[in-house]
């Protein structure tokens, strides 16, 4: 082999490995941004997943919290109710009792 041919041999097998290292890079990049991709669905699923279990919880918190006060308010509500009517049926004695004579 001559100078001139050994020097285009190893220009030719420079141009090859440099297309064997562009292909290889691309290679690597497109699986990368399909993982990446992939990842991403991953994510908002999760997220979703995640979003809905909070509302839940938050929901069973408020429904739990309302059950609570609508027990109180029926308690006290009871209670005014049966005040009332005590103090209607025994009007001349918490009339008396208060001192309001007639």
């Amino acid at each position: 082999m001559s100078e001139e041919e050994k020097q285009r041999y190893l220009q030719h097998r420079a141009a090859i490995e440099q297309e064997a290292t562009r292909r290889k890079q691309q290679l690597i990049s497109t699986f990368l941004k399909n993982k990446l991709k992939h990842e991403e669905g991953f994510t908002r699923l999760n997220s979703a997943k995640i979003n809905q279990q909070w509302r839940q919880t938050l929901r069973q918190i408020k429904c739990k919290e309302l059950h609570d006060l609508t027990e109180v308010s029926t308690d006290i509500n009871f209670i005014h109710f049966f005040f009332i009517t005590f103090c209607l049926m025994n009007k001349p004695v918490v009339d008396n009792y208060l001192g309001f004579d007639n």
